[in-house]
């Protein structure tokens, strides 16, 4: 979920562009246009057609002039996810912040505690039960209907992933004991690292143990900002990330291209 906030940071910009060009079709980001920023309304900051500019970097895009239209944005969801075409897809959802709080609404004192004062006013006016953290009979029973679909759903991927299992033992040993945080120790990886006194560079030395180091941890990636060739972190016959010129998913170096802020966001991502 993104806002026009989010979408001023120039980290947003390397972001969008490296999902577009990397094919991440299973991306859906929601974009709350309200055109507000905390200061100012937006307008006073931003002059851009967000819609042209995700378009140009290659995204599908899908606007609803309606954002609180519980409806339309789930029929944009089932678009989104059944729209194959190797494209990341943004939900423009044109809101009005504040609304119900007439004081506030559609300004950017919504934006911070300026309608506070008028919450309870406000509830009434939009027919909320007084009790703040009111959840409805309707909810429960919807709740509890999906989670038996969700339990049925599991099940089934149970079986397939059994079955799976069976097919590719070792492939599913390296999954699990990843998913389980099982890896060999920083001392046990060191000493499989044989001690080399020649005199080379420490870049030299640094792609040797990276080497050394993805041989003994499967899942352990690469990556470099346009700098392989300076850094020498290059995991050698490990296969390249992405969707074009070769590459695959399963590959384990990242060509982030130039932008470091985002490889840094991606890095979070990956550690988290």
């Amino acid at each position: 979920c993104s806002s026009d906030l989010c979408l001023q940071e120039g980290v947003s910009a390397e972001a969008m562009s490296f999902a577009a060009h990397e094919k991440l079709d299973n991306l859906i980001l929601f974009f709350d246009s309200n055109d507000v920023t905390l200061d100012k309304m937006a307008e006073f900051t931003q002059s851009e057609d967000h819609a042209m500019r995700f378009t140009a970097y290659g995204w599908d895009v899908i606007t609803l002039t309606d954002g609180h239209d519980l409806k339309a944005i789930n029929a944009a969801v089932e678009e989104a996810k059944s729209n194959d075409n190797g494209k990341p897809t943004v939900i423009i959802c044109k809101t009005i912040i504040g609304k119900g709080i007439d004081e506030v609404a559609g300004t950017n004192a919504a934006h911070g505690e300026a309608g506070v004062e008028f919450v309870d006013e406000a509830r009434k006016a939009l027919g909320l039960p007084d009790d703040k953290w009111h959840v409805s009979d309707d909810t429960y029973a919807f709740m509890k209907e999906k989670q038996a679909a969700n339990k049925a759903v599991y099940d089934e991927w149970q079986t397939t992933y059994k079955a799976w299992k069976k097919a590719n033992p070792e492939l599913a040993t390296t999954l699990e004991d990843a998913l389980a945080k099982k890896r060999k120790s920083a001392k046990e990886i060191l000493a499989m690292i044989p001690e080399n006194e020649t005199d080379e560079a420490t870049r030299a030395s640094g792609s040797s143990i990276i080497n050394q180091v993805a041989e003994a941890l499967p899942t352990y990636v690469s990556g470099s900002a346009d700098l392989h060739g300076s850094n020498k972190n290059y995991i050698k016959g490990a296969g390249d990330f992405g969707a074009d010129f070769g590459k695959s998913y399963a590959g384990r170096n990242v060509y982030y291209g130039i932008r470091e802020h985002a490889m840094g966001c991606i890095l979070n991502g990956f550690a988290y």
